[in-house]
């Protein structure tokens, strides 16, 4: 998308710096047309795209779209995030991501253990690891504790 738009801006800037220098003679009707006609192929290039049925831009493998599957992730992320500090009472950052097969992984990074002390940090990793296992109905959950990636 983001190059679509490039192209689009980039065409408009060229047709319009051609329009000022151009000078106004026999063939400035002609360039200008062709010019037209440039931009007009660029603006509807993604459709020769449906015509053909390349639908891959929308779509993935899985049938979901790459912009909802990230969705999905970043929401059962954010759910997970809330349950944990409602429950633990310690900040954490989650990375959970859903794979085409209907797994589920996670990855949680606790980023401040609250008012606990250094004796329950190990009774709250391995507390906050059975919960999001619970959560995201998945064995496959890492827990660290410095806050790094």
């Amino acid at each position: 998308m983001k190059n679509y738009v490039l192209a689009v801006a980039g065409t408009a800037m060229l047709t319009a710096i051609i329009s000022v220098v151009m000078p106004r003679k026999k063939f400035s009707r002609t360039i200008e047309g062709i010019l037209k006609l440039c931009m007009i192929l660029v603006l509807v290039s993604p459709l020769t795209g449906l015509m053909r049925q390349d639908l891959t831009f929308f779509s993935s493998e899985s049938g979901i779209s790459a912009v909802d599957t990230a969705y999905i992730n970043n929401s059962y992320a954010l759910a997970t995030e809330r349950q944990l500090k409602a429950q633990f009472g310690v900040t954490v950052r989650a990375e959970v991501t859903f794979s085409a097969e209907g797994k589920s992984a996670a990855r949680i990074y606790i980023l401040d253990f609250g008012m606990n002390d250094e004796t329950e940090h190990i009774h709250i990793v391995s507390g906050i690891e059975e919960t999001v296992k619970k959560l995201l109905d998945t064995e496959n959950v890492e827990v660290h504790c410095d806050g790094s990636a």
